[in-house]
Parts: C-alpha cells; structure tokens; sequence
C-alpha cells in the first residue's frame, strides 16, 4: 500500500509539474499573439496616420523642400508637396502619396495621380488624367535646369503642364 500511495504521489507531482509547464507554455503563447496583434495595431495606425496626412512636409517643417526629380520618380514626393501656381489662374495641388490635384484657368478640378515618370535631361517627365480623361504631361523642372522648348533656364523650381512650347510661358512655381 505504501509502495502504491508513493507511486500514485510521483505520478501526480509529474502530472502537476506537466499541468505548471502546459499552463505557462500556454499564457506565453496567449500572451505572443496579444503582442503581436498590439504591434500590428500600432504599425497600422502609424502608417495611416503618415499616408493620410494632409498637411505637406514642406509645410510641418517650415521650409520649402528643393525639387529632387529622382526622389519623385523613385515615389518619395516630399519635394514637391504643396500647392503650385501659374501667373494665368492654374494650380497644382501635390500631396506626399503621389496624388495630383489640377485646377484649370478655367476652374475644371481633377484629381489623379501621376504615372509614367522619367528622367529627360534633369527634369521629370510624367503623365495625368484629367477628370474628362484628357491625358497631359507635367514636367518637373529643377531650379538650373533648361527648359525643353524655349531653351529657358528656370531659376527656381517649376513645374510645366502639357508639352506645347506655349506652356513655357506660364509655369507653375510655388
């Protein structure tokens, strides 16, 4: 009998030490995926928070970005961010995720984003959709940088709209 109590008092401390490590094995597991749902939340609202911010770099920071034409291609729009304007009426509105808002001397808006970019000679070449589907190129022109048509050197960042020698004449600056 106390052969068959010992044995039954070993049997239940290894069950026990069992049940201990099953249980604690158990709340690490529990407590893992609870961390991981948190750090998954938190990186969730990060990146919603820096995808849909509507304020422009340029602008929480105080200074105006120059234009980094390979920046922009490569999908980093910091530089541009913010509103450009021409002396006839027209803006452009860019936001840090690409997007374009054109508004025509006429007051037509479209919003779209920009697509196609590439290099030309220092300067940004891409193309956007207006709200009628009508597609134009917009030229991104680093201060310094010769013009395509009128053989013009821009002496601060601009922006062309189109791809008529007549768009020279009214850029966008900010």
């Amino acid at each position: 009998m106390l052969k068959k109590m010992i044995s039954t008092g070993i049997r239940n401390k290894k069950k026990s030490k069992n049940l201990t490590f099953d249980l604690e094995l158990a709340i690490l597991i529990i407590g893992g995926i609870l961390l991981a749902f948190t750090l998954g939340a938190i990186e969730q609202q990060v990146s919603s928070d820096t995808s849909s911010s509507s304020q422009p770099v340029a602008q929480t920071t105080g200074e105006i970005l120059s234009l980094d034409v390979n920046g922009v291609l490569n999908g980093d729009y910091s530089s541009v961010v913010g509103t450009w304007k021409s002396d006839n009426g027209a803006s452009l509105t860019f936001d840090t995720a690409g997007q374009v808002t054109y508004k025509s001397k006429k007051g037509q808006v479209s919003k779209n984003t920009i697509y196609n970019a590439r290099l030309l000679d220092g300067r940004l070449e891409a193309q956007f959709e207006t709200k009628s589907g009508r597609v134009v190129t917009i030229f991104l022109i680093p201060a310094g940088t010769t013009s395509k048509y009128l053989d013009q050197t821009y002496s601060s960042d601009a922006v062309l709209v189109n791809n008529s020698t007549t768009d020279d004449n009214n850029p966008f600056y900010r």
